[in-house]
């Protein structure tokens, strides 16, 4: 029964030594039947390994392998503990992403590579919960919505494709002297939602700073406004509008916002994008870094008017 066992295996891999895609061992790191080894592949070795994919194996993410193809695309990708796996037939049972991953973005990354002589696709993995972005990144969860609501403004548009570690660390650091700003000064800062951090950081530059600041505090404690005052449209809004996406509840902070830097009122809150447009408009004359130009966010006159948004 071994001895059949053991031809099965050796068949499995003969593929890989024709394609010149076997597996590597060293045998001076192997512990019984782990075979680990850090592995340079290339988009080629990884598109030949994905042809042995276990045919059980969960449907492909594709906004998760577009996420991690963009990190390898930026340099951004790290080697890590997480391996790609084998088990004794040669089939690929944990990976399949990060390999997609390297496919496409046409880069080469290095990635720990484990072949279990008697591992199996039921074996008990990866059945936690991920870890999140905040809690690797040490950030409550209200300031990554607000990071993530930021890179979104730097590209101009709505993004549906998860984000990463590395993209949230880089963005924090683009933004990182307004954002500590607006939640060491504010005070019960943890009642504002990330979309309106991020509105409020993305206008801190603009030359409004005391304006942006009275509008995240009245937003986040309901004091002293009334009917008429941005902020309490906003909060109204927000009420009935909890589920709104991401994206959708910037621009509703921008619009509001953009009323309250220039002292007037405002009673219907709007979901367009004059008020980011607008405000882009005023980070491009203050020369602040990782704003978009005007072909993603076209220019809009700073002051808003009556009758300049559509319902």
């Amino acid at each position: 029964m071994g001895s059949k066992y053991a031809e099965k295996r050796k068949a499995a891999r003969e593929p890989e030594r024709e394609s010149g895609t076997e597996l590597p061992v060293i045998d001076g790191n192997s512990t019984g039947a782990l075979h680990p080894s850090v592995v340079t592949v290339s988009p080629e070795i990884a598109a030949k390994w994905l042809e042995r994919n276990h045919k059980q194996n969960r449907p492909i993410n594709w906004k998760r392998v577009e996420a991690m193809a963009n990190d390898i695309r930026a340099g951004a990708w790290k080697l890590t503990h997480q391996a790609v796996a084998f088990d004794g037939e040669g089939q690929l049972i944990d990976g399949q992403h990060r390999l997609q991953a390297i496919v496409q973005a046409g880069k080469s990354v290095q990635l720990l590579v484990v072949r279990n002589d008697d591992g199996s696709f039921h074996d008990p993995i990866d059945r936690g919960a991920a870890r999140s972005i905040a809690l690797l990144m040490g950030k409550h969860g209200r300031t990554v919505t607000a990071l993530n609501a930021l890179r979104m403004l730097e590209q101009g548009c709505y993004v549906q494709v998860p984000m990463t570690v590395s993209e949230a660390e880089t963005i924090y650091h683009h933004h990182a002297e307004s954002l500590e700003k607006l939640l060491k000064t504010i005070t019960h800062a943890n009642k504002l939602v990330g979309s309106v951090v991020a509105a409020c950081a993305w206008a801190m530059p603009c030359g409004h700073e005391q304006s942006v600041m009275r509008f995240a505090q009245q937003v986040a404690t309901g004091e002293m406004i009334g009917r008429g005052d941005p902020a309490y449209a906003f909060r109204v809004w927000t009420e009935r509008n909890t589920r709104a996406p991401v994206w959708q509840k910037a621009m509703a902070a921008m619009n509001c916002l953009r009323y309250a830097m220039f002292g007037m009122k405002l009673s219907s809150v709007f979901t367009g994008e004059s008020g980011y447009r607008a405000i882009t408009s005023q980070r491009r004359m203050h020369r602040a870094g990782f704003t978009p130009g005007t072909d993603l966010v076209p220019s809009l006159a700073g002051k808003p008017q009556p009758d300049d948004e559509e319902k």
